[in-house]
């Protein structure tokens, strides 16, 4: 049996992992799995709400905008720790879909 990659979402102000995504599938460039909140994370669900608001009114100024607001206070650490420099973080329940960068992504 393969084991799951885990990735952690951390507080940039705090360094505190606010919750975890366990990978259990990808179709480059994203992966998916199971996204466990940790007790810290409630102050920022309203940021992933907004994103998911923008991408279906698909506002994508807005969408833009609300991803930025994720990114400028939390951080993603892949499997071995380490930061990554951007990326896309979409929640839906406890399910996880992002996409990572080792470069920031182009303005859209």
């Amino acid at each position: 049996m393969t084991e799951v990659e885990m990735w952690r979402l951390v507080d940039r102000a705090e360094g505190t992992t606010v919750g975890e995504i366990h990978v259990e599938d990808s179709d480059f460039p994203w992966l998916t799995g199971r996204f466990e909140p940790r007790p810290a994370f409630g102050p920022f669900r309203s940021l992933f709400d907004a994103l998911s608001d923008r991408l279906e009114a698909e506002d994508w100024d807005g969408f833009e905008l609300a991803h930025r607001r994720i990114d400028a206070v939390l951080a993603l650490h892949r499997p071995d720790r380490a930061a990554v420099p951007d990326y896309l973080l979409r929640l839906d329940g406890d399910e996880a879909a992002f996409r990572w960068a080792d470069a920031p992504f182009p303005a859209l």
